[in-house]
């Protein structure tokens, strides 16, 4: 190209062209063997090749494996930037469901345990453990004495003395029957509640009738031991005979016998 034709920045007046580096574009090159595709830049002519995945030797002009047969077209339609890939390592499966289990049973455990008291004073896990047969002692709790059923009345004998009348009814908390229990009695002085003067264990008998009440010497009926239903109620009378005259208030509480 003549000088005139080039001003002073090297650009060509006519054309506007840039004097620059000849780039080489990238040559696409595949193993004969097993397909594996390369780009490689520019390479000296006799070149011998080594490929990554399979170690065969062969030069860049080399287009078909003589065992396949496969063509370097077919080559450059499959095997196109491939690059050889190590496997992935194998996978473990995990097993940690039954060390999940094991873990919750563990806690529900220690949790029902830590909680044994508040368990034990439901009323309904009670009655589901005792109707299923196990040993289980009848508390004191699984009664009540029904608050609103209570009365009490002094009555005049045939000897004229006074004897002490309590009525009243028991309920039975849990969904099983169990056997009448005994009721604990406790009166104070009247002029000092917190003083006790006597306190006693009476069975709930068979309901007296009121003439046997006022006879004198009093025989108390023969033990109710008929068990009061599930979630049931038991009437009782009880009748104390010699009391002191400074008697004033007094208590009753449940004492459970045995499941019926």
């Amino acid at each position: 190209m003549p000088e005139s034709w080039l001003n002073g920045n090297g650009l060509d007046r006519h054309c506007q062209l840039f004097r620059g580096t000849v780039h080489y574009p990238a040559m696409l090159t595949i193993c004969p063997h097993c397909q594996a595709a390369y780009k490689l830049g520019k390479i000296d002519e006799g070149t011998i090749l080594v490929c990554h995945r399979c170690g065969t030797e062969f030069s860049p002009g080399q287009t078909e494996d003589t065992t396949t047969g496969q063509s370097l077209a077919s080559a450059k339609e499959t095997h196109v930037n491939e690059q050889p890939l190590s496997p992935p390592p194998p996978h473990t499966k995990a097993h940690i469901m039954p060390w999940l289990l094991t873990i919750i049973l563990l806690v529900t455990v220690a949790g029902i345990w830590s909680g044994h008291d508040t368990w034990m004073n439901s009323p309904w896990l009670r009655s589901v453990l005792i109707n299923t047969g196990l040993p289980l002692k009848v508390r004191n709790r699984d009664w009540r004495i029904q608050p609103g059923s209570v009365q009490a009345q002094w009555i005049k004998r045939n000897d004229g003395s006074l004897i002490l009348v309590i009525e009243g009814r028991v309920k039975n908390l849990l969904q099983c029957e169990l056997i009448p229990p005994a009721i604990h009695f406790s009166i104070f002085t009247r002029n000092d509640p917190k003083h006790l003067l006597l306190e006693r264990n009476l069975l709930i008998s068979q309901l007296p009738l009121t003439d046997d009440i006022r006879r004198v010497p009093y025989v108390t009926p023969p033990e109710d031991r008929v068990p009061v239903t599930a979630l049931g109620e038991l009437s009782f009378v009880l009748v104390l005979a010699n009391m002191p005259k400074s008697a004033g208030d007094f208590t009753l509480s449940a004492i459970a016998g045995n499941p019926g």
